[in-house]
Formats: structure tokens, C-alpha cells, sequence
């Protein structure tokens, strides 16, 4: 398989990232003869960095899918744009075969942008049940990869380690642990932390990629028992483990991957979650350690966070073994 992609780096905290990262390098794992094209993001690991136009016109890139006819797995930072759509067809043109093309969450599309992605046949992979209804009415090419959380790093923990944990990061022995990891944006509704009481300490951890509202930060900082962690953090699993419960309140399309990877590695870890019905967590709605709220509503919010704190055998990680990596890959391997 041949894997081109923008979206591929050494420290990935962001949706879109995260997917792309994790299923290259387990494709790779798995297969000696993956290639991994980089542009724009250079990890180390990438077998072949191009520095590529916009249309991707490039004599090296067009050397490689000459000589070798690998499927092409295309993922693109941007999604489903009227400028990736243009990319997959020269793709397709390039390569004379079929594209697949992994967009992470969708964006509206004009006539021209449904006109290309339709005809240049490519495949497109969803991450949700709603986008795959909705690329396949489009486009009449798409089909949906359950993906992706590392249930072996995101583990539940016995009471002893959680003390520990809550420890080393400064929480109370009375306070419980709310947390939401994420863009800090009003865009994503994260202002609702305020409505935590202060029988909570917040976590919040700041993807690196994108710009911070700064004014929305000075609010949650003015918060007492508040922390805010604005740089890579490679044990945030630790987070997960220690937290009482996770809230997942974006409500605005665009603002987030069609699968919240946040809110499936809290699930993983057997953490409660309050959560609208964003992309494909609407799956989870009949689920005990999911509750669902409307998104702006502060009493809801707080009379959610009481309930789901308290929760005892949360057995979330049950509802989300089926999005577990290993299991996405070996889909994604059938369908080549």
C-alpha cells in the first residue's frame, strides 16, 4: 500500500493527526512493503518526503505510482475540501486506479467539490455512520472504518494507582477529576467546564496544532482547581486513568473528527462520559456510561457530571472494543 498524507508526525495530540499516525504506522507494521509519502509534516519515519504543489503535480511522486500499482490510501489534513478533491483526481489520473481517500470529518461541499470526488472513483473512508450515509449518497463510493483507540495504552486501573496518579498531578483526596482533552475554542463549547462545580478539579488538555481563544483561556484559568496543559503530553493516558469523568460538549460540526478520540480513550480507560450526540458517538446512546446532553445548558451539564462522577462499574471500555486499532487495520486490510 502506498499511504501520502499531510497529517503524519512524530507527536500527534489532534484528531485527524492521532487517526493518520496510528493507522500508518500499523499499516507499516504490518505490511514491509507499505511506502509512506510525507508532505508538508516530515516524521522521521516517513520513507519518502516530496515537496508537492497543490495540485500535486511531481515528477518523483508520478515515478512511484508508475512503477509500483499498490492501492493508494490518501489522507488529507484538510478532509474533504474543494482543493482535496481536486488532489484525489489527479491522484487517480496519476496512478490509473482507484483512490481511497480517509476524511476525517466532513465539511460542507459545493456542486464542483461532489462533481470530482464522484468522478474520480476514489473510495472514500468515513469514521462515522452519519458521513458514510452522506458520501454515499454524494459520491456513491464510501464505507466506514470503526477506528481507532489503543485499548492496550488506554487501560482502566485499580483504586490504588488512581490515588497515585491524582497525587502526582496536585488533585485533593475530596475533589474529583473532570476532564476534557481538545481544542481550546468556544467553537467546541469547551466554556461549559465552567459549569463544573467546585467539587471538581479540571483537567484540560490543549491540542498544540491549533490557535488558542486566549480570552476564553483567562476564564477557565480564573477557575479555581483548574489546570491547563498546553503541551505534549505523552502520558496522557495517565489523565484518562485518574479522571472521575470525561465531557465531550462540542455541538458545531467541523470542530472536531467525525470519532472524538478523546471521549473513545476515556471509554477505553472505563471513565463515565457526558457527551452530546456528536459524529459517531450517537452510536453509543443506549450505553449506561454514556449520558447525553443538548451541549449549552448549564443545569443539564451539572446535573450530568453529578450522575456520571457517581457512577460505579462503569464498563464503557466493553461498548468501545470494536474501535480498538487492531481491528480497524485488519478492516482496512480486507478491503484492499
Amino acid at each position: 500500500m502506498i499511504i501520502l498524507s499531510d497529517c503524519l508526525t512524530e507527536t500527534a495530540d489532534e484528531g485527524a493527526l492521532k487517526v493518520a499516525s496510528s493507522l500508518a504506522r500499523r499499516l507499516r507494521q504490518l505490511d514491509d512493503h507499505t511506502l509512506v509519502i510525507t508532505y508538508d509534516r516530515k516524521p522521521s519515519w516517513s520513507d519518502m518526503h516530496l515537496a508537492l504543489n497543490r495540485l500535486f503535480l511531481n515528477r518523483s511522486l508520478l515515478k512511484v505510482l508508475r512503477r509500483r500499482h499498490d492501492p493508494v490510501l490518501y489522507i488529507p489534513f484538510a478532509s474533504n475540501t474543494l482543493a482535496s478533491a481536486l488532489r484525489v483526481c489527479v491522484l487517480s489520473l496519476m496512478g490509473h486506479r482507484q483512490v481511497r481517500v480517509l476524511f476525517a470529518l466532513r465539511h460542507p461541499m459545493n456542486g464542483l467539490t461532489r462533481r470530482l470526488l464522484k468522478w474520480s472513483g476514489a473510495e472514500i473512508i468515513t469514521l462515522s455512520e452519519a458521513s458514510l450515509r452522506y458520501f454515499q449518497q454524494e459520491t456513491g463510493h464510501a464505507l466506514q472504518l470503526k477506528a481507532g483507540v489503543d485499548t492496550k495504552k488506554f487501560t482502566p486501573v485499580n483504586a490504588g494507582k488512581k490515588a497515585e496518579l491524582r497525587q502526582k498531578y496536585g488533585v485533593a483526596p475530596d475533589q474529583k477529576v473532570l476532564l476534557h482533552v481538545g481544542h481550546l475554542n468556544a467553537g467546541r463549547n469547551v466554556q461549559s467546564l465552567l459549569h463544573a462545580g467546585e467539587e471538581y478539579h479540571v483537567f484540560l488538555v490543549v491540542s498544540t496544532v491549533t490557535q488558542v481563544d486566549e480570552a476564553l483561556r483567562r476564564r477557565l484559568e480564573e477557575r479555581p482547581n483548574t489546570t491547563i496543559i498546553d503541551h505534549y503530553l505523552p502520558d496522557v493516558h495517565q489523565l484518562y486513568q485518574m479522571a472521575d469523568v470525561y465531557l465531550f460538549p462540542v455541538m458545531e460540526e467541523e470542530h472536531c473528527i467525525d470519532l472524538p478520540l478523546s471521549v473513545m480513550e476515556a471509554a477505553s480507560c472505563n471513565v463515565p462520559i457526558v457527551t452530546t450526540a456528536y459524529g459517531e458517538l450517537a452510536a453509543f446512546q443506549c450505553e449506561p456510561g454514556f449520558a447525553f446532553i443538548s451541549g449549552n445548558n448549564g443545569e443539564e451539564i451539572t446535573d450530568a457530571l453529578s450522575r456520571m462522577a457517581a457512577m460505579r462499574g462503569c464498563e464503557n471500555r466493553a461498548a468501545i472494543r470494536e474501535y480498538d486499532w487492531d481491528r480497524a487495520v485488519a478492516q482496512l486490510l480486507r478491503m484492499t
